[in-house]
């Protein structure tokens, strides 16, 4: 499982949701987060250090949790980046993408939001072309879909909003919210 991470709230959102997961039954996960993002890494580890100390304090195995990875790749496009020098980031992007597609070869991607997470994606479906894509919208996403959504979407096994209005307006799964 390759887990997209994002700046602001959205690995706020990614992990809370993963909290409700039985990661056991997804030991080789892989969370991917973009540059200049100096949070969401560490927030994964400590994600990952308390489904650890959960575990065991319930008297399970630390070791039927797996070993996490953790990478950093080129954001495709930082924020107030021209289209023309975002062609170059994406691009370095997606192959850094695609070269951690390869070694994790993963059967789900999840993603909720970051731009990035696109470029991700189509690694995925280049790559893997039987890969799972679960998409979540963020919880700020109340009345039309996010640029990321409306692009990724395509590409998505499931379609997840957290709004039952916006499910109704763009015919997705509403399953309530998720963080």
């Amino acid at each position: 499982m390759i887990i997209s991470l994002g700046s602001g709230g959205h690995s706020t959102e990614m992990l809370a949701a993963l909290s409700t997961v039985d990661m056991t039954k997804h030991k080789k996960r892989l969370y991917v987060y973009f540059s200049g993002d100096l949070i969401s890494g560490t927030k994964a580890r400590d994600f990952e250090d308390d489904l650890k100390a959960r575990l065991t304090n319930e008297g399970g195995s630390a070791e039927a949790l797996g070993k996490p990875r953790f990478i950093q790749v080129q954001r495709a496009r930082d924020v107030g980046q021209s289209f023309v020098s975002s062609i170059w980031t994406s691009a370095l992007c997606f192959v850094e993408c695609v070269l951690a597609v390869r070694k994790q070869r993963p059967r789900l991607v999840l993603c909720n939001g970051p731009g990035s997470s696109l470029m991700l994606v189509l690694a995925c479906k280049c790559v893997m072309p039987t890969c799972r894509v679960i998409y979540m919208e963020s919880l700020a996403r109340v009345n039309s879909l996010s640029l990321t959504g409306r692009l990724i979407r395509p590409f998505t096994n499931r379609f997840i909003v957290q709004w039952p209005e916006l499910a109704k307006k763009c015919n997705a799964e509403y399953r309530g919210l998720l963080a």
